[in-house]
């Protein structure tokens, strides 16, 4: 079957799983955020590979039973935009064994070919990349994978790396390389990418010109939708609502342990910090988007993968409910009841999480109060 047969129109096919019309959860907000407790086992990620690099070691392929097309839809209510409920992040591709990190340069093309292929048959069209994701070879590998589809079934979002604090000049020329490495004529959806202080946003994209540089963009046809991802301090947020654009989308991290317990940020998120400066609690971000009509994007909705490592105790609370469920699956789906969300991201290492991930969005069954 061609890509043309499964996605007549340019989009894929979900006639009985859009759920855009559908009241996001049963939750109400009160509960979403009421505190409870129960505690979190970390844990080292497995990045072993297969000969082929499809599987995680020690690990039995899993039985493939989402068919195609069941996966679930909403609609972007700025644009109309159908995206699916599972969004394919591209920062965590399978890698070659030598790679002496999970994030390197050494893709495994093979696998992450696959994984790609697989995602695409199951209705999963959006695939998110950066700038520094495999150290910019994230956006390579996905350009060569989706080049084989046509441009319309497909959506595709890349970022600006104002970490870099780049001129206006290398700006320009980092947009261009990655429309180049990503092998298109535009982008469906583009970020500044981790916004963080007030201080640091004025100076990469207002002083430097960059974001006049991006609607610029956008105006052409370039960027289709223009928003930001979040990883910032209270004041950085709001100066962010404050500021005379029609943002189109936003992307935030938002998981149960965060919203639920106490937020204690990562040793890393707190390094990134400027002194002085402390990351928004994600109840406040959550709160305050929810005073928007921004169109939210989930990620991290594992906390790091930790939410799919749970200690015996809490694991065996979810099996009482559903034996069959991953640990990952109860992420997902509270993800996916967050008011405003329209596609939630995983960066999947191996076809175990695809899969997984697929029978967890396809369909979506919202949670119940219990």
């Amino acid at each position: 079957m061609s890509s043309d047969e499964k996605y007549p129109c340019g989009k894929p096919i979900a006639s009985t799983n859009d759920d855009s019309s559908k009241p996001r959860s049963c939750l109400s907000r009160r509960t979403l955020l009421k505190t409870a407790g129960a505690g979190l086992l970390g844990g080292a990620a497995l990045y072993g590979m297969d000969a082929l690099g499809l599987f995680s070691k020690g690990t039995t392929p899993p039985p493939n039973n989402t068919p195609p097309g069941e996966m679930t839809y909403r609609v972007n209510p700025k644009n109309g935009d159908r995206l699916p409920l599972l969004g394919f992040g591209c920062m965590r591709f399978p890698v070659l064994p030598e790679a002496t990190r999970p994030t390197g340069p050494e893709i495994h093309e093979v696998a992450a070919t696959a994984m790609i292929e697989h995602a695409m048959a199951h209705g999963v069209n959006y695939f998110d990349t950066a700038w520094r994701y495999h150290a910019g070879m994230s956006e390579v590998m996905i350009g060569k994978a989706l080049k084989r589809y046509p441009r319309e079934s497909f959506f595709l979002a890349d970022k600006m790396p104002g970490v870099i604090n780049p001129t206006l000049e290398q700006a320009k020329e980092v947009f261009q390389t990655q429309l180049a490495r990503c092998q298109v004529e535009y982008f469906d959806y583009y970020f500044l990418h981790s916004v963080r202080t007030v201080e640091s946003y004025k100076r990469t994209y207002e002083e430097n010109g960059i974001l006049d540089f991006l609607l610029a963009q956008k105006a052409a046809g370039r960027i289709r939708n223009l928003g930001w991802s979040f990883h910032g301090d209270q004041a950085s947020l709001e100066y962010l609502l404050s500021r005379p654009v029609d943002w189109d989308c936003a992307m935030v991290q938002l998981n149960y342990q965060h919203l639920l317990y106490k937020y204690m940020p990562r040793s890393g998120v707190l390094r990134s910090m400027p002194p002085g400066s402390t990351p928004a609690e994600p109840r406040w971000i959550l709160e305050r988007m929810l005073q928007t009509d921004i169109p939210l994007m989930v990620m991290e909705p594992l906390l790091g993968g930790r939410l799919g490592r749970l200690n015996k105790k809490t694991l065996a609370i979810l099996q009482e409910e559903n034996p069959q469920a991953s640990a990952a699956s109860w992420a997902f789906r509270y993800a996916a009841a967050i008011p405003n969300v329209i596609t939630v991201l995983s960066g999947m290492t191996y076809m175990e999480h695809l899969q997984d991930n697929l029978r967890t969005y396809g369909p979506y069954e919202p949670l119940s109060e219990r």
